[in-house]
């Protein structure tokens, strides 16, 4: 094998395998468990809610876990919301052997968005990085959704990390060769913004400024393909850095509206 086949496979296998952690219980949340569509078990945290009018599931970024915006809980709280957040699959504490980058964890918010009814109201949908990619990709709709910096196609994503690390393209065509062997998938045919025009319900699409991953590029064309019931805001910040007090501001008072 090539050295560049060889440091591709090493790069798909470090990018697919599992971000396992292992964390406390914190006050105020409830453990849960709930099977996703192909039996792999997700794990995450019901913030209930007394008299709830709805329920918000909130879906983490790549490597991340159901921790990323537990900060958001408190504010949905103020407004009669209560929150599920999940582990994605091979995420947090969430079963599951490897990570697809939203193509396989669409079908974990399916099966949470299915599971959150149970609790009564109307369900909307948080999600940030990959967890916005899947909700797109999951092909159903919440009551409302806030979609927060989600990738434009796959293949573009990895070309813009691509880049960053001046990987040669020999490299990154081992990567994609063994990136689609170990997910199962063609990179090509991951494509979140192709849902963009064709989403019905009420959809916040949020997009940091500094963001060095989704380049104003990829956030132009979002914003040329969103249908008529989605709105578009820009905050400050990097890309996992930006859930600040405006943040929050932001998206309460969408699903407030919305609720």
């Amino acid at each position: 094998m090539a050295l560049h086949d060889r440091l591709g496979a090493i790069a798909a296998w470090a990018v697919t395998m599992p971000a396992r952690r292992w964390f406390f219980q914190r006050k105020g949340v409830a453990e849960i468990e709930l099977p996703s569509e192909d039996g792999v078990l997700l794990r995450g945290w019901l913030a209930d809610v007394e008299n709830a009018r709805g329920t918000v599931v909130i879906g983490h970024g790549y490597r991340d876990d159901r921790r990323q915006m537990l900060a958001l809980a408190p504010a949905l709280a103020a407004i009669g919301l209560r929150a599920v957040l999940i582990d994605f699959r091979a995420h947090g504490r969430s079963g599951g052997s490897r990570i697809t980058i939203g193509h396989e964890e669409a079908r974990d918010v399916r099966a949470a968005l299915e599971w959150a009814e149970q609790l009564g109201g109307p369900v909307s949908y948080v999600g940030f990085s990959m967890g916005a990619a899947a909700y797109l990709l999951s092909g159903v709709e919440a009551h409302s959704a806030v979609i927060d910096s989600p990738y434009d196609t796959l293949a573009e994503t990895i070309a813009v990390r691509g880049a960053f690390l001046r990987a040669p393209s020999r490299l990154l065509r081992a990567f994609h060769r063994e990136k689609e062997r170990r997910s199962e998938l063609l990179i090509d045919e991951v494509r979140p913004i192709d849902a963009a025009s064709k989403l019905a319900r009420p959809t916040l699409f949020v997009f940091a400024r500094g963001d060095a991953w989704i380049t104003p590029a990829a956030r132009a064309r979002y914003r040329a393909a969103m249908s008529p019931s989605c709105e578009y805001v820009e905050v400050d910040g990097p890309h996992d850095r930006h859930f600040d007090a405006g943040w929050v501001v932001h998206v309460t008072r969408f699903l407030e509206k919305h609720r």
